[in-house]
């Protein structure tokens, strides 16, 4: 549709040629080879992911319970990637109490557990968190966890920042 309109069309059909309607991309050669995946599943219950990481040739199973759950059923050296978007439904439908429930599972069924869990079972972590204003993402390791004397950066702070980076 977007050529149909086109300048170059009505020049084209003036001139008694052809309409160009559409256009087809593609290459020769042989196709790029396909980087080992970094993660040894992904953990979601999003059609896309689930999609995603098939194509990639990656496990997708369901997105267990809790981090309990993925634990008992994780191997030592696996590196799942997990996503918990059961934030989204409430933010996308602005109902504040589920919300605050999905948030309250979250807490209680990962982010306790996994701070308990984080340099024993787990050695890293890393948490991507998409916002409209940009990408916040926090990295931690075991030892992280003794570094109490480092002030933290209030989270209004961070959003502050977010937000005046972010074009009108």
């Amino acid at each position: 549709m977007f050529l149909h309109g086109h300048p170059v069309n009505a020049r084209r059909q003036a001139e008694g040629k052809p309409a160009v309607n559409s256009l087809w991309l593609w290459g020769g050669g042989p196709l790029a080879e396909v980087p080992a995946p970094q993660f040894s599943a992904v953990c979601s219950d999003n059609p896309l992911a689930t999609g995603l990481a098939l194509a990639a040739g990656i496990e997708a199973p369901p997105c267990p319970a809790s981090l309990g759950t993925l634990l008992a059923d994780s191997a030592p050296n696996d590196t799942p990637l997990i996503l918990l978007d059961t934030l989204l439904p409430p933010v996308l439908y602005e109902n504040s109490d589920d919300w605050r429930a999905a948030f309250a599972a979250l807490e209680r069924d990962w982010f306790v557990p996994l701070r308990a869990a984080l340099g024993g079972k787990i050695e890293s972590l890393t948490i991507v968190a998409p916002t409209i204003y940009g990408q916040l993402t926090w990295t931690l390791h075991g030892k992280d966890r003794w570094k109490f004397w480092r002030k933290s950066r209030p989270l209004q702070a961070m959003a502050k920042e977010l937000a005046e980076g972010t074009p009108s």
